[in-house]
């Protein structure tokens, strides 16, 4: 069967996703720093959590890819979670650790201008809120997509 351009984007804006994500990881001195008001043992847990949810959104992009249904299937189960751990992927005070880590390289200084602006005014939920509503919206738009039946019918 062949695979309709809207699969393919899909499978673009998981992946890009996904390099993101890794890009993130990947910098574990910021990982840690953003998430330093947690014991050790708690900021592993969910370093390996995430790898593991890197690695199984790769593995359901791949199955998207062939047009395999269990890809499509093992997808949806994991937008479906990234959904439900919203609060617990993008914390308050992890998203403010963020800001200062970056407010602190020199070469994002002149970027990051806007944030003591940012924690003067307390924004920081409102940017927590922006992140989780990007966050529900890309993967409610693609459970959305991938349970449409014209879509569905595209897998084997």
């Amino acid at each position: 069967m062949v695979r309709s351009y809207s699969i393919t984007f899909c499978v673009i804006i998981i992946f890009i996703n996904c390099l993101w994500s890794i890009h993130l990881l990947l910098n574990a001195h910021w990982y840690w720093y953003i998430f330093q008001y947690l014991p050790p043992s708690q900021i592993m847990l969910r370093y390996s959590i995430s790898w593991i949810g890197r690695i199984l959104l790769i593995t359901a992009g791949i199955g998207i890819w062939q047009l395999e249904d269990w890809g499509r299937k093992l997808a949806i189960i994991l937008f479906v979670v990234n959904i439900l751990t919203l609060p617990w992927k993008h914390p308050p005070m992890a998203v403010e650790y963020s800001f200062n880590y970056y407010y602190t390289l020199p070469k994002l200084n002149v970027l990051m201008v806007g944030i003591p602006f940012i924690k003067k005014i307390n924004l920081i939920s409102l940017s927590v809120m922006a992140i989780c509503a990007w966050d529900f919206l890309l993967n409610a738009t693609l459970i959305f997509f991938f349970t449409r039946g014209k879509i569905r019918k595209q897998f084997h």
